[in-house]
This record gives C-alpha cells, structure tokens and sequence, in this order.
C-alpha cells in the first residue's frame, strides 16, 4: 500500500489546525468580551453587584380591594409597570409590583434563578396580600404573565390581566429551529446575549423612558420554558376573570401561540385585546393609555361578568 509523502500529512496539518483553532479563539474572545460587558453594565449602576438598583425597586401603596400584583417580565423590574401604577395610585389602588430574585442587582444573579425560585417568591407575595387584602388581582408581563398563568393554577385568584405573556418565542426565520432548545446547547458557550435595543417598543418617546437589563443569561431561558410547560399542561385548572393584552406585532412573545392558548381557557369570562401599533411592552407603547383605562375598569368591575373576546 502507497504511503502518504510527509509533506503532504505537514499541509493537511496547516488546514485542518487554523479549521479547529478559530472557533475556539472566537468563542473564547466572545466570552471574554461579554463577561466585560456584564461587567460594564454593573458599575454603570454605581452600586455594589449584589445591591438593589433603586430604579428597579419594588413599588407598593395601600390602597382599596382588591389588591394588585403586578410580575414583571424577563430581565426587567417594576419599573415594567411605572405608566400603570402611576395610574394605580391615583386611584387609590392597593398594589406590590414586586422584583423578582436574579433581577435589580445584575444579569450575574439572573442568570442561576430557577423557574421554582420565581414563583415561589410571587406566590408567597400574593399569600400574604390575601391575607391583608382578602381578593388579590394578579397583572404580568410576558414572562410575568406566566408566572401569574401559574399562580392562577395553584391559587384563588380574582382576576388577571396579562401584558404579553410568554407562552412561545416568536419564531424567526433565522432561529433554525425553536430558541428554547438552541439555549440548551448555548448556554455554556454563550452565557449571555447582549440586547440590540433596551426593549422592542416601536414609539420612541415610550423607549427613551424605559430601563432594565442590557444582558439577559441564556441559561435562564430553559426556566422560562418549564414555566410555560407548567401553564400549558394545568390551564384547566384556571378559572378566574382574565383580561389579555397583545400585540399582533410583538417579536418576543408569539401572538399566534398567546391567541390559541387563550382560547384553550375554560373560563367563561376572558377578553383577548390586540393591538397593530405596539410591540413587546404595550405599557411604554403607542397604546398604553387605551391598556391602562381598560385595566382598570377591568379593575374595578365586579367579578364574573362575561367578556366578549376581541
């Protein structure tokens, strides 16, 4: 049999070590780089890593009954919240927007909170204002909302108002598949992404008065899908009000996958609001005040009236 010359093996070699090496050199440089990147996000906060950011406190007042709950969404705060309960305390609206563990300090802490911390902490906030406030009406943005979906499932809730929950990533075409099961694979290579823009709102003035995290931990998407999993498999056990917010546009959260689990809803008294102007955050968006004045006069309407859906 014919040997290979040595040569010949000494170029393979100069092919195959540059096809192996730049890979590894990209991947190790991009971790460096976004490491410094988190690292840069924290100091601009001009506190501690492990200290609340006062931005994204939570925000709470006493007020009338029922009692509101308001979950942020993935990487935000509160501060998801500030145009309603501004609103709310006009009112004169008892309410907590709670800040949620792994969020305030830095997408560090973010990035090893389980699905089970998160609810557990929401569920034994909305215990303790039950028994302040007897009725308790939960609100949640995008993953909010399916923190708040689930609560509904294990708990007596009078009402819920839902901004965009997450029930599936909006599909792109670029994804090559589902977000949630590339994050599997990713999220030891990658373990954060930066965003492009602080959040998909479409009306400018609405984007400049926003804040939240500028990194989001990959890892942390796999929680998101346990808590959707959970909501889809014990929807029937939802049977409380439910006022449903959605954009037709929005690039995070799917409108298709929201629309057909709302209508999966045994109960008998829902409404499906959808928007064409607005994106992800529909409080910071173009169609904010017509949210707000809905929530509440949702609010404030007696439990069990049927809704036509929209």
């Amino acid at each position: 049999m014919r040997k290979k010359p040595k040569n010949f093996r000494k170029k393979l070699c100069f092919v195959l070590i540059p096809v192996f090496l730049v890979p590894i050199i990209s991947i190790l440089g991009y971790r460096l780089w976004i490491h410094h990147s988190v690292k840069k996000e924290e100091n601009s906060y001009g506190k501690p890593p492990e200290n609340i950011y006062q931005k994204f406190a939570q925000q709470k007042a006493d007020g009338k009954a029922p009692a509101v709950l308001l979950i942020h969404g993935f990487g935000g705060s509160p501060f998801d919240f500030k145009p309603l309960t501004d609103e709310l305390k006009k009112q004169g609206i008892a309410f907590h927007a709670i800040l949620l563990p792994g969020h305030g300090t830095s997408p560090r802490f973010l990035k090893n909170t389980s699905q089970t911390q998160i609810t557990d902490y929401s569920r034994n906030v909305l215990d303790n204002l039950k028994e302040k406030y007897g009725k308790v009406c939960v609100v949640g943005f995008s993953m909010g909302g399916t923190v708040a979906l689930n609560l509904a499932t294990q708990r007596d809730v009078d009402k819920l108002i839902l901004f965009g929950p997450y029930i599936d990533i909006t599909r792109k075409w670029y994804y090559f598949g589902r977000p949630e099961k590339w994050a599997k694979w990713l999220h030891p290579i990658v373990p954060y992404v930066t965003k492009i823009k602080i959040a998909n709102i479409n009306d400018p003035q609405g984007l400049k008065k926003y804040d939240s995290y500028k990194h989001l931990p990959v890892k942390t998407v796999l929680e998101l899908e346990k808590m959707s999993q959970n909501v889809k498999i014990n929807r029937n056990k939802i049977k409380c009000d439910i006022l449903w917010f959605h954009s037709r546009g929005d690039i995070a959260s799917d409108f298709k996958s929201a629309k057909n689990f709302f209508e999966s809803l045994p109960t008998p008294s829902k409404k499906f609001v959808e928007y064409t102007r607005s994106n992800h955050l529909i409080l910071y968006d173009y169609d904010s005040k017509d949210a707000i004045e809905k929530t509440v006069s949702f609010l404030k309407q007696k439990g069990n009236q049927n809704a036509d859906q929209n």
